[in-house]
């Protein structure tokens, strides 16, 4: 935080045992931060005059992030919709797009230390990236310049993300031919996704095969053939080209996602 903003607390330790990042201006009271909780503004408040619903107009509320296909970093013991707090200090996540957001600080038991003072709303692909809380004029608390450190929060979130979500293709063998197979995670929640594996020999030309949209899922098609789905939340899908390996020059394979 700038210098000249002392409105909220301001001397911060981050709390974990493993960290030594703080930042301090005076001698007054160091509060321990841990989380950052997300909230998002959701459409529960309005006059009913009496009817069973709420009429048009209705007021948003925070609730802590609920969204089910925001897939940030696991935390252990946290407040819910909350991201721990890198040893650096730094923070790093995933949030809804297209709603109105706000967030605050808090310690590792979920006391609020510092609020954001604004909603913010986010577009889909947005990127927003700040070094510090609040800003800086010129100088923190501490009458530091910004931070330049790399941020091991986005690392770790980058690091999970890959793990995750990135399709893994590999060769199986059917019979007496080889095929090639893709593997890859779909979040059944995110029932506005299409995910459409498609088949390449040139990497030009792709051609559709097994889709899934929701309960609407084609597995078996003339270019491609699902191996098998497993898993409740997110699934973990194989599909395999129909076209082998052995017969074929060359052959790609890749999954492609829309939304409407």
């Amino acid at each position: 935080r700038d210098r000249a903003d002392k409105q909220q607390p301001y001397n911060l330790k981050v709390a974990w045992p493993t960290s030594t990042t703080k930042t301090t201006n005076t001698s007054g009271k160091i509060y321990d931060i841990g989380y950052l909780q997300l909230l998002q503004a959701d459409q529960i408040r309005g006059l009913t005059y009496g009817g069973s619903s709420p009429i048009p107009g209705r007021r948003v509320l925070a609730q802590p992030m609920h969204e089910p296909v925001v897939d940030n970093l696991p935390t252990t013991n946290a407040p819910v919709g909350s991201i721990k707090i890198g040893d650096d200090g730094s923070l790093a996540a995933f949030v809804p797009a297209r709603r109105a957001m706000t967030w605050h600080l808090t310690d590792t038991n979920g006391a609020s230390v510092v609020k954001e003072r604004y909603w913010v709303t986010f577009q889909p692909g947005e990127i927003r990236t700040c070094t510090s809380c609040h800003g800086l004029n010129s100088k923190d608390q501490a009458n530091q310049n910004f931070p330049t450190n790399p941020p091991m929060a986005l690392r770790d979130l980058l690091r999970y993300w890959k793990t995750q979500n990135i399709p893994l293709v590999e060769m199986q063998t059917n019979g007496n031919s080889n095929f090639l197979a893709l593997t890859f995670k779909r979040q059944l929640a995110a029932t506005n996704l299409t995910h459409t594996v498609e088949v390449s020999d040139d990497l030009s030309n792709w051609l559709a095969g097994s889709t899934y949209f929701a309960t609407n899922i084609a597995s078996a098609t003339t270019n491609t053939t699902e191996v098998s789905r497993i898993g409740t939340n997110i699934e973990t899908i194989v599909v395999r080209d129909n076209v082998s390996v052995d017969s074929a020059p060359q052959r790609f394979m890749r999954v492609r996602i829309n939304a409407p």
